[in-house]
């Protein structure tokens, strides 16, 4: 195996390691070891249940996140226009 070979393979370790990582502190009662192989994590994939919770989770963080944005702003307006 070329070293470009070695490189390449390496690098897609370990961004399913980062994968697996990730989505063991995303999503709740999973976890999967980094060590996964990639037909492993494609097994555990397939039915969408992941998919979901990271879904679910970035919808209400992006909620909130929108939501203390427009709080801040409305506190910001109400100190820049005295009533």
């Amino acid at each position: 195996m070329s070293l470009k070979n070695q490189c390449l393979l390496f690098a897609a370790v370990q961004q399913r390691m980062a994968l697996v990582e990730w989505i063991n502190t995303k999503v709740p009662n999973f976890y999967m070891s980094v060590k996964a192989s990639d037909e492993e994590l494609r097994a555990s994939l397939l039915d969408g249940d992941i998919l979901g919770h990271i879904l679910q989770r970035l919808r209400y963080s992006s909620i909130d996140e929108v939501r203390n944005m427009l709080f801040i702003y409305v506190l910001n307006f109400r100190v820049l226009i005295p009533t």
